[in-house]
């Protein structure tokens, strides 16, 4: 049975602010296989099924941003009767012991973890630490709040007594220590120590290095080497004024070699995963086949195509059918059929026929000018969108905008993005346009659908990537689609649209929807209705999503989160279009178009995820990790020499070194070693 009662303590610790994970039952070490105070969360729906799976489980809370003493035992009386009063106005714990842990707050002083230096059997618990709390067992015994002093939420936690923090700063001076390259002690004088401290913090904002391990390291190197010392207040201030200028990242020389060789980044960056998400490969044929409209364009421009290519002839068909189906059909549960899509190929793929045959098949409609065929501006993109609410905007742009995203290049290209979702999430609603000055008020769109075909070099694309541009919305929500295999040629054709072709475009065209002088302005879509069959398999696939979005939420995964959480929103689009292909004139989402639906987006999740992995990175260091895997992983039995990969890397060979050594211990590459003629040659292999 649940222990109902940890679980609905847990949740109340984090109602108050404070972020816990799970405790080995009856122990008070994490769980085996968990990531220990790593896990340590507030959200809810994370907390219970923590203690789903772990119903026993104690109760670990994070003590990153505060301060807690730990006094071990009933008969130690430290600090003593003259200080003891100080100590009392913090919340206290009862631990099974004896002991006592006394909770303060920090006001943003960053504190490490001690044992035994304040006093015998006096430990001290902060940043990177963790305690058990109550009502958690230990040997048959439970922690507990001391009632008079209750425990409150953590910004209203006292601050430590200024004795205590002195205690701590005195204790926490490590003996003195060489750290030398040469035989001698490397020391920072009086007169050079905040400046110093402070061109480090520069340099370790630049190797993208996160907030916590700039700060140890600050540290360290006061500790160190300033002689004397500084207050690790004063440190506390250079790390934040840094930090809070922010630097352009560095991509190249990322070891920091001006100080110590402990700050090599392969001490302090973030790892490599070990284990990618398998490659799902390719998209499945059947996965770029939809019957009716879809697949006669599609089949159109495989005909007539220079270069033939299957997948970017798919992405062409299916947005042409996406913006026919603009502002006329819905499904019961108001989604709309406007999408975006992107698809990637090599120059001379094939990109751009796609394109040319929708603005041929909508010319010879009278739908021409429903076209765009750039991003001037996201002024623009209203503008267009205000004289033609269903818009079908195709561009081979999407590489220049991407690329001054990441690199904050631009501001334009933002404003461009930001229109795109805007106006991507407003199609079952209102959209109002920018307010010009001097002139007319916002204008009302009433359900804008801009339905996007844009067109990427893969290299361009990847290299792009980034945890923000995957998170915020827009390649979230997007349909993007790699085309693989080698160039097929043929010579191109000039042949008209198939007249079958014409006339469903040309139903689609004249489609009134309802009567009256508004319908074009404030039209009421037709409801494709969903059959009960196909609803339950909507259903149940949700329901097993919304499990992967809680795991990816355990796992810190922000992007696997993100991309989980518009399944339901984009199966259900891409049902609704493939049920308007199958059968314009009498649609019906049934159970071959949710299954589809279905297939084509998990494919979409599990690329995009292996994608991010094998791409994105947090730091430069993580980068060029990800770079050998990535070399490694392309190479015949994805195996390459010792020196053909230092070459392939263009790095020094002590930079190289921390890379593959890195990997190595994280168990992502693995070193061969051969014989040949009394010679040793080494190569690295991926252990995938």
């Amino acid at each position: 049975m649940k222990n109902e009662q940890n679980l609905q303590a847990a949740l109340k610790y984090a109602d108050l602010g404070y972020k816990v994970f799970a405790i080995t039952p009856g122990a008070k070490h994490p769980l085996i296989g968990s990531h220990g105070c790593k896990d340590a969360t507030t959200d809810p729906e994370i907390i219970e099924a923590m203690w789903e799976a772990n119903p026993d489980a104690n109760i670990g809370l994070s003590t990153n941003g505060l301060l807690v003493v730990d006094v071990d035992g009933d008969d130690n009386e430290w600090p003593g009767n003259e200080r003891a009063n100080d100590l009392s106005v913090a919340p206290m714990a009862l631990t099974p012991n004896g002991g006592r842990h006394y909770m303060f707050g920090t006001n943003g002083t960053r504190y490490g973890n001690t044992a035994g230096k304040l006093a015998t059997k006096v430990d001290t618990r902060g940043n990177g630490g963790y305690i058990v709390v109550g009502p958690s067992i230990v040997d048959g015994r439970s922690y507990q709040w001391a009632p008079v002093y209750p425990l409150v939420p953590p910004d209203q936690l006292p601050s430590p007594p200024a004795w205590l923090m002195q205690d701590i700063e005195q204790a926490d001076q490590p003996k003195t220590r060489k750290h030398t390259n040469d035989g001698n002690t490397r020391t920072i004088p009086e007169g050079q120590r905040n400046s110093t401290l402070t061109k480090m913090a520069g340099k370790l904002v630049r190797l993208g290095l996160n907030d916590d391990t700039i700060y140890v390291a600050l540290h360290s190197e006061n500790e160190n080497h300033c002689r004397p010392p500084i207050p690790r207040a004063e440190v506390d201030r250079i790390g934040k004024s840094i930090i809070s200028k922010g630097c352009e990242p560095l991509v190249q020389d990322f070891i920091y070699n001006d100080f110590e060789s402990e700050w090599r980044a392969t001490d302090i960056t973030s790892p490599v995963p070990s284990k990618l998400t398998p490659d799902p490969g390719p998209m499945p044929a059947h996965l770029i086949r939809v019957p009716g409209l879809i697949n006669m364009v599609q089949d159109y421009c495989l005909e007539t195509a220079p270069c033939p290519n299957p997948v970017m002839a798919f992405c062409g068909a299916l947005t042409l059918q996406a913006f026919l189906g603009g502002r006329k059909v819905r499904d019961a549960e108001d989604n709309r059929t406007n999408i975006m899509v992107l698809g990637l190929g090599l120059s001379g793929s094939g990109k751009d026929w796609p394109r040319k045959l929708n603005v041929k098949i909508m010319t010879n409609a009278n739908l021409g000018l429903c076209l765009g065929n750039g991003f001037a501006s996201g002024e623009g993109i209203q503008d267009a969108v205000q004289c033609q609410p269903n818009i079908l905007f195709q561009t081979d742009e999407i590489d220049s905008m991407l690329q001054c995203v990441a690199n904050s290049r631009e501001s334009r290209w933002k404003t461009v993005m930001s229109t795109l979702l805007t106006l991507y999430t407003s199609s079952a609603s209102i959209f109002y346009t920018r307010k010009r000055a001097g002139k007319e008020p916002p204008c009302p769109v009433h359900q804008p659908s801009l339905s996007l075909l844009g067109s990427a070099i893969p290299k361009n694309y990847y290299g792009a990537l980034s945890e923000h541009l995957l998170t915020n919305g827009f390649l979230g929500r997007s349909i993007i689609l790699e085309s693989f295999g080698e160039r097929i040629d043929q010579r191109a054709r000039i042949i008209d649209p198939p007249q079958d072709i014409m006339d469903i475009v040309g139903w689609w065209a004249g489609l009134q929807i309802s009567e009256g002088n508004l319908s074009d302005i404030a039209p009421e879509p037709i409801i494709v209705p969903t059959t009960e069959a196909a609803h339950a398999i909507l259903v149940k696939s949700g329901t097993a999503n919304t499990k992967k979005i809680v795991k990816a939420h355990k796992d810190d995964d922000n992007v696997a989160a993100a991309v989980l959480s518009r399944f339901g929103e984009q199966v259900r689009k891409l049902a609704l279009i493939y049920a308007i292909s199958e059968r314009h004139d009498d649609p019906e989402i049934g159970e071959e178009a949710v299954t589809w639906a279905i297939d084509f987006y998990e494919y979409q999740i599990a690329r995009m995820l292996f994608m991010v992995q094998s791409h994105v990175a947090d730091t430069p260091f993580q980068a060029m990790c990800l770079k050998v895997v990535e070399k490694l992983r392309s190479a015949p039995a994805k195996t390459i020499s010792h020196s053909v990969l230092l070459k392939r890397m263009k790095i020094k060979s002590a930079d190289f070194t921390a890379l593959v050594n890195t990997l190595q211990e994280q168990g992502t590459i693995a070193t061969d070693v051969n014989s040949t003629l009394g010679r040793k040659s080494r190569a690295y292999r991926l252990r995938e």
